[in-house]
């Protein structure tokens, strides 16, 4: 199993939308569990609870993306976070 915590300084998105990116994500093959949120210290307190530890999560602010996903392999991961950021183009 693999989990990668990624910050996107200053890139908001609504909640809606990113809470249904998130489903999506999620729905992959090999994809555990993903989380889609913008950095509000809530926000990053429910990361942390899903179990994801990334020392840079505490540095994000209201304006910055958080993804974090937890998925198979290597080559999962990668294939979901390429399938986010097609999504997040698309907006």
């Amino acid at each position: 199993m693999i989990e990668r915590v990624i910050i996107s300084k200053g890139s908001y998105h609504d909640s809606a939308f990113l809470m249904r990116l998130a489903r999506e994500i999620s729905e992959l093959n090999g994809v555990a569990e993903a989380v889609v949120l913008m950095g509000t210290e809530m926000n990053r307190q429910l990361i942390a609870d899903a179990g994801f530890k990334d020392p840079e999560l505490e540095q994000a602010t209201p304006m910055d993306l958080v993804t974090a996903i937890r998925a198979n392999d290597q080559e999962i991961f990668e294939a979901a976070n390429a399938e986010l950021e097609r999504l997040l183009d698309v907006a």
